[in-house]
């Protein structure tokens, strides 16, 4: 993996940390009917530190919204 042209291993962090929103959000989803729990709360607000896909090294930002069940 280090040796893959596309690694930046100052960005991992931030890398991480996208990965673990997406990952609580999911887990709400399917699991939890949709509601965001205290995690999934924790791990967006810790991901909306991230000001933008350059400061990952990404070209595009992962999309996301909040969506409203009822």
């Amino acid at each position: 993996l280090v040796l893959h042209p596309r690694f930046s291993f100052s960005h991992l962090e931030d890398y991480l940390t996208c990965y673990r929103y997406f990952k609580e959000l999911r887990n709400c989803l399917m699991h939890k009917g949709g509601i965001a729990d205290q995690k999934c709360v924790d791990a967006y607000n810790d991901f909306a530190t991230i000001p933008n896909a350059a400061a990952i090294g990404l070209k595009e930002f992962p999309q996301h919204s909040a969506v409203s069940r009822r």
